[in-house]
């Protein structure tokens, strides 16, 4: 068992030890497993336990760093575990609604439904396609090129919270059935809260994120595109990580060479606006002092960054699969809805100043809707209904 430690004659950083714990050894008390479930995640206590040299893995900073490194990549999983469990959720709130008579009336013809419906297959469908491109920065990334980290970060902080949203709208057209022992989503509503907290809290990869905001925003590098990665290749670079310190160092490439395609869409163009102004907002409306060791407001700003990072990877995926202009119109349509939302909530913080104020109501935008495009995507969501169910 991989175990972290500390030495009690050391002070500082050199006391880390990284080393293998045997549990088959007498001093290895296995106490319990710490969660209700079939998954098994154990609490162990080792009294007297002999460490060897044989044992040691790491030692000093060095042990630190590969134990950050292992939750950096090790945690990559749950924005993908979250979008798996909600595509069931889908799955079965569709067809549910699709087969219910209210009034006369099945329940997907009611405007609160279909729209709920319609958002909630946008934000899945935005979901999977940043982590399908994030796969390719994390399985593309060397010493000299750590762009995964930002990305990982988002993937376990925005997806995974997207997720938890996805899950409390569909929650209110599955209503009743949602609770019933034979539905899937009564196994995840005990599962999907966990996963933006596994690590601590969805704050602890915002302000990681946050960390890369200066270079992602400012410093853009000649950086070739990620190449797509689905080959059985040895990933032996994931086990070569560099220290955590200096992420602020890390380079990104200009991020908005992935929005030049999709121009032509309005909500995408209406979206870059949004984008553009942001990367102005350090500038004309600086944080105070104040402002910056207030991680309560530094989290309302990294809502507004996230999105960017985040429809990067969206678009860069996009064009790789071909997705229809529809939907990816109807993903920006609800991002341009989300910028306005988080520079409203920017607008509302109690130490938010004169300029920053003016900024954030200047952000605000309307996005642009299309009924035919509309109608298209929610016959798409329609389609669906019976594609599955859980077996008796």
């Amino acid at each position: 068992m991989p175990t972290i430690g500390r030495r009690t004659d050391i002070e500082g950083p050199d006391a880390y030890v990284w080393f293998l714990a045997d549990s088959s050894h007498p001093r290895y008390t296995l106490v319990k497993n710490v969660i209700h479930g079939q998954n098994y995640v154990s609490a162990y206590d080792l009294a007297d336990y002999p460490v060897t040299a044989d044992d040691v893995l790491h030692t000093g900073r060095k042990a630190f760093d590969v134990a950050l490194a292992a939750v950096n990549c090790g945690k990559f999983n749950i924005g993908m575990v979250t979008l798996g469990i909600v595509q069931h959720c889908f799955y079965e709130t569709v067809d549910q609604a699709a087969n219910k008579i209210l009034f006369g009336h099945p329940v997907t013809e009611f405007g609160q439904v279909r729209q709920i419906l319609s958002d909630n297959y946008i934000r899945i469908t935005a979901m999977k396609l940043y982590h399908e491109r994030a796969i390719d920065y994390m399985r593309e990334s060397s010493p000299q090129d750590r762009r995964f980290v930002m990305f990982n970060s988002i993937g376990k902080m925005k997806v995974t919270r997207e997720g938890e949203r996805v899950f409390r709208e569909l929650s209110d057209v599955i209503s009743a059935k949602g609770f019933e022992k034979d539905t899937y989503f009564a196994v995840a509503r005990g599962t999907i809260d966990s996963m933006p907290r596994l690590e601590g809290t969805a704050h602890v990869n915002m302000a990681l994120t946050l960390k890369f905001m200066p270079s992602f925003l400012y410093n853009a590098a000649d950086l070739p595109p990620a190449p797509v990665r689905r080959d059985a290749g040895d990933d032996e670079a994931l086990f070569r990580q560099p220290g955590a310190a200096g992420l602020g160092k890390v380079r990104f490439a200009d991020w908005r060479p992935a929005f030049a395609d999709y121009r032509h869409l309005p909500n995408v163009a209406l979206f870059l606006e949004q984008a553009e102004r942001f990367a102005q907002f350090p500038v004309q409306a600086p944080a105070t002092d104040a402002q910056l060791a207030d991680l309560d407001y530094q989290l309302a700003v990294g809502e507004l960054f996230t999105l960017l990072p985040y429809g990067q990877l969206i678009l860069e995926q996009a064009k790789i699969a071909g997705t229809p202009d529809d939907l990816v119109d109807a993903i920006f349509e609800l991002f341009v809805r989300d910028f306005s939302a988080y520079s409203l909530g920017v607008f509302t913080k109690a130490s938010s100043t004169v300029a920053q104020q003016e900024w954030a109501l200047g952000s605000l935008r309307k996005p642009i809707t299309d009924t035919a495009r509309a109608d298209r995507v929610f016959a798409e969501v329609l389609g669906h209904a019976g594609a599955y169910r859980m077996n008796p």
